[in-house]
C-alpha cells in the first residue's frame, strides 16, 4: 500500500489530540513537545553557540529560567517509563567496527537498557561492554568478498582484529572513510535476514544507526494506531535519480509481514540481491528496490521520521507543528540530554501513552518570540 505523504499516514491514525495539519498550524499533538522545547531551547539566542555552553547550567541562559515541574517520583529521571506496546518491537541499531567502541555505550545507558529485544550488526563479531556486536557480512558470498574492492577494508577489519590492532586507525584519511561508506551498503540486506531470524514474531522491526536517536514513547503512540499485520516499509523519503527510499540514518520501520516477504526472497536470490547491492551506492536504496521486488512500496512519513538534529532542525511550519520521531547525526551528549527529557516528560505528561495536559511547547516558544512563526 502506498500512502503520499506523512499527512494522509496520520489521517488514519484516530488520536484525539491530532488536529488536520493541512488546514490547521495551531499545535495540538503533545508528542511533539519533544521538537518544541528543544527549539526553545536550542534556537533562541544560541545560534552561534554549542549544544554544551547551551545546557551547561549557566544562569544567564535563558533556558535556565523556564518554569519546570518535578518529574513523577514513580518513574525516577533517567529511568525507564512504562511505554506500552514496546514488547512488540525489535530494534536493529547498525555500526561499524570503526565507530562502535565510540558511539555504542550511549545506547546501552538510554534506549537499550529500556527493551530485551534487540541486535547490534557491524562489520565485525565483537563486543562492547560485554554486549556482542555481530558481523552480517560473514554470509556475503566469498568471491565477492575477495574480488570486490568494496571488501578491502572489511578484509583489514579482520586482519587488524587479528593481530591486536587499532581498528579506529583505518579511518584516519578521507578515502578511507570513503571505503568505510562502501562497505556500509553492503549490511542492509544481511542484517534483514540476521533480524527476521533472531526474532521472526516481532510486530515491527525498527532500523537505526549509531548516531540516530528514536523518541520512543512517540514512534509507539503512532505504531500502535497501525495494523500491524499489513506489509508497511516506513521512514523519512530521500531520493537517488528519481528513485524514492527511507533514509537509514533517520530511522525506518518494517512491520512483520514485510519482513517475511523479503527475508523469504533474499533467501531464494541471493547472487541476484549481491548484484543489486554491487550496481548501488546506497544500501538504504538498496533495501528499498528489495523490498518493491516483493510489492511493498515505501510509506513516505518526513518529517515525522527526520534528520535532523534538535539544534540544526528550522523550527518552521515545515516541522512546528508535526509530531517527532528521529534525530540523526546525534553524538553521545545530545543523546544523553534527549533521553533524560524524554523521560522527564514522559513520567508528567505522556503517562501510558495517554496526554494529559494540553501542549506546553508553543507556549514556551512563544515565551521568547512573541510571535508565532507558523503564522
Amino acid at each position: 500500500m502506498v500512502i503520499k505523504d506523512s499527512y494522509e499516514l496520520f489521517a488514519q491514525v484516530p488520536l484525539q489530540m491530532l488536529w488536520n495539519f493541512k488546514r490547521s498550524r495551531k499545535c495540538l499533538f503533545s508528542i511533539a513537545i519533544t521538537t518544541f522545547i528543544f527549539g526553545t531551547l536550542f534556537i533562541t539566542h544560541s545560534w552561534t553557540q554549542s549544544p554544551r555552553t547551551l545546557l551547561s547550567g549557566n544562569p544567564q541562559d535563558p533556558a535556565e529560567r523556564l518554569p519546570t515541574t518535578a518529574p513523577d517520583p514513580k518513574i525516577p529521571h533517567s529511568t525507564c517509563a512504562h511505554l506500552p506496546g514496546i514488547e512488540s518491537i525489535f530494534i536493529v541499531l547498525k555500526t561499524g567496527a570503526t565507530e562502535s567502541q565510540k558511539k555504542l555505550p550511549i545506547h546501552f545507558r538510554t534506549l537499550l537498557k529500556c527493551v530485551s529485544s534487540y541486535v547490534l550488526v557491524s562489520d565485525l563479531d565483537e563486543r562492547v561492554e560485554g554486549h556482542p556486536v555481530l558481523d552480517v557480512l560473514a554470509n556475503v558470498s566469498s568471491d565477492i568478498v575477495q574480488n570486490n574492492k568494496d571488501f578491502i577494508l572489511y578484509k583489514e577489519l579482520l586482519r587488524y582484529q587479528q593481530e591486536s590492532l587499532n581498528i579506529s586507525d583505518l579511518v584516519d584519511t578521507p578515502d578511507k572513510v570513503k571505503m568505510a561508506w562502501n562497505l556500509d551498503k553492503w549490511k542492509f540486506l544481511p542484517m534483514m535476514t540476521k533480524a527476521y531470524q533472531t526474532r521472526n514474531d516481532a510486530k515491527w522491526y525498527l532500523f537505526i544507526e549509531a548516531d540516530t536517536y528514536i523518541v520512543l514513547s512517540t514512534l509507539l503512540i503512532w505504531l500502535n494506531k497501525l495494523t500491524s499485520e499489513k506489509p508497511w516499509y516506513i521512514g523519512g523519503q530521500s531520493w537517488i535519480a528519481g528513485h524514492i527510499f527511507a533514509h537509514g540514518g533517520t530511522g525506518y520501520v518494517i512491520s512483520n509481514p514485510a519482513m517475511k516477504l523479503l527475508t523469504d526472497m533474499l533467501a531464494i536470490k541471493k547472487k541476484e540481491m549481491e548484484e543489486l547491492t554491487s550496481a548501488e551506492w546506497a544500501g538504504d536504496l538498496v533495501l528499498a528496490k528489495a523490498l518493491e521486488q516483493v510489492g511493498v512500496d515505501l510509506t513516505p512519513s518526513w518529517p515525522i521520521f527526520q534528520g535532523e538534529t534538535p539544534y540544526s532542525l528550522d523550527y518552521t511550519e515545515r516541522h512546528f507543528c508535526f509530531p517527532v520521531v528521529s534525530y540523526h547525526h546525534v553524538d553521545a551528549e545530545w543523546i544523553q540530554r534527549l533521553w533524560d527529557f524524554e523521560q522527564e516528560w514522559i513520567s508528567e505528561h505522556v503517562r501510558y501513552l495517554r496526554c494529559d495536559r494540553p501542549t506546553l511547547a508553543k507556549f514556551l516558544y512563544l515565551g521568547y518570540h512573541q510571535t508565532d512563526p507558523t503564522q
